[in-house]
């Protein structure tokens, strides 16, 4: 799966889903950075599980309205902080579909030294093949070098049996 996500040394595990996976991306960032009061930054359409993580983990959730049904990375930018660890980007919402500009993401964690942890939880065995079908597939995995980790759903559409989730990192 890794080497789908343009990665095949990424190392990871299969968990009970997309949420548990979640939960072990923020709980990841936040014992890799030494920041008393953490926060993540997530659009306010992002998935429920990032409130249950950030509640279980003590992390403050800033959530940021988005435009065009997308995160808007400006509004973002303006939100990151000397206690930002994270920005979470999500590829392939599970309501449409939508991609949020992950390539724009990382290049402001990048700036600003901060992990980018993408939810590919339902699009993550759709994306890579946009191409096959004529479309312009846009960059949400690890070849963008701010993508710290990255949910992946195989009982989505990688024929598993549900549940089951992938939480890769970096």
């Amino acid at each position: 799966i890794g080497g789908l996500l343009n990665n095949g040394n990424a190392v990871g595990n299969v968990v009970s889903g997309g949420t548990e996976s979640n939960i072990l991306a923020l709980l990841h960032s936040r014992n890799l950075h030494n920041v008393t009061y953490p926060e993540i930054i997530v659009p306010e359409n992002v998935h429920h599980s990032f409130h249950k993580a950030a509640n279980m983990l003590g992390l403050k959730l800033i959530s940021v309205s988005y435009s065009d049904l997308k995160s808007d990375p400006t509004i973002i930018e303006e939100k990151i902080n000397t206690n930002t660890i994270m920005v979470v980007g999500t590829a392939g919402t599970t309501d449409l579909g939508l991609i949020d500009p992950i390539d724009e993401l990382s290049s402001i964690c990048m700036k600003h030294g901060i992990d980018l942890h993408v939810d590919a939880s339902f699009g993550g065995f759709v994306i890579p093949f946009l191409n096959e079908l004529g479309y312009d597939k846009p960059k949400f995995d690890f070849s963008l070098d701010a993508v710290t980790s990255i949910t992946i759903d195989p009982h989505k559409m990688g024929m598993a049996p549900i549940p089951s989730s992938c939480i890769l990192f970096r």
